[in-house]
């Protein structure tokens, strides 16, 4: 299997090379070329990463597109920078040059997914990106199900993966996906366990700096076991609802009542961690109905159950 990893200035150096270590650690394990790995470029001049590394690279122009496409992070980590990488010259090179790839399957890790977005790729799919900037990906390409909470998506010919290192977990979902159960032994000789779930690494105040979400966390923890209303909330950040509502989903992604749920499932995964409360107390803590919801939220956004969650 061909697969083009397309590597942009400014990248992360493990990004593009755990890419590189999954495929090479497949390929010794499987005791063939199961992957042939090619790495682009704009205008076929080495690449400078993040941390003054260059990596040798092939013209994108002079490419055609193998059937995987990966186009690992980017390297812009906020919205500001986002919007002003998003502004370079290479970034159109490298969108126009996806648009062409009508056959192939279009791989974007991290914030790459923002580069999968100008190209159109994302237009009426379901995707995931760094989930601190899955409010903003959602804003500039209204037309993208962005869900903030998932490691890895896989929507047709487009595939999407979270915050940095899922790169290692789309890699590895390539694998899987061609070779079945040799990912697992990839994913071994790696010494990684791959994640279904970002959603138990999201926090609120990880968000860049924001008075409305600040407020919200503040009062949710002060308020954890009462019923909270999107009124509650309007009232405590000093905003109308529908400001509150408007910016809390340009930021995070969610809508108010959305992050209030997740600021109880922090709260919640943290006592899993950290106790041995019985499931029940826990549910009651956080202002949930029972062990049962417990169960629902914790499965339903990490993709495990609070017993798994509490062994690891």
């Amino acid at each position: 299997m061909k697969v083009d990893v397309v590597a942009m200035a400014n990248g992360s150096p493990s990004g593009v090379g755990a890419v590189f270590d999954v495929f090479d650690a497949a390929n010794k394990l499987f005791g063939d070329t199961a992957f042939e790995i090619r790495c682009l470029g704009v205008d076929g001049e080495p690449i400078r990463l993040r941390g003054g590394l260059r990596l040798a690279v092939e013209d994108l122009s002079e490419a055609a597109p193998a059937p995987w496409v990966v186009v690992p992070g980017i390297g812009a980590t906020t919205p500001e920078l986002m919007t002003e990488r998003l502004a370079e010259p290479d970034i159109e090179v490298v969108a126009d040059w996806l648009k062409g790839a009508r056959h192939s399957t279009l791989v974007g890790a991290c914030t790459a997914t923002f580069v999968l977005g100008r190209a159109g790729a994302l237009d009426n799919r379901s995707c995931t990106t760094t989930w601190w900037l899955a409010g903003l990906l959602g804003t500039l390409f209204p037309l993208a199900r962005v869900d903030a909470d998932r490691m890895v998506v896989q929507d047709g010919r487009t595939w999407t993966g979270g915050a940095s290192f899922s790169q290692i977990d789309l890699a590895l979902a390539i694998v899987e996906h061609h070779h079945g159960t040799l990912a697992r032994a990839v994913a071994n000789r790696l010494a990684f366990e791959r994640r279904l779930s970002q959603a138990d690494f999201v926090t609120a105040s990880g968000y860049a700096a924001s008075p409305e979400i600040a407020a919200i966390e503040s009062y949710v923890l002060a308020n954890l076991t009462e019923p909270i209303t999107l009124a509650d909330l309007a009232s405590e950040a000093g905003v109308s609802a529908r400001t509150l509502s408007r910016r809390t989903t340009a930021v995070t992604g969610r809508s108010p009542m959305q992050l209030v749920q997740h600021i109880r499932l922090q709260v919640a995964l943290e006592k899993l961690r950290t106790s041995r409360e019985p499931a029940l107390h826990i549910a009651h803590s956080v202002g949930l109905a029972d062990a049962a919801s417990l169960y629902r939220l914790v499965k339903q956004t990490t993709g495990r159950t609070p017993s798994q969650f509490r062994a690891q």
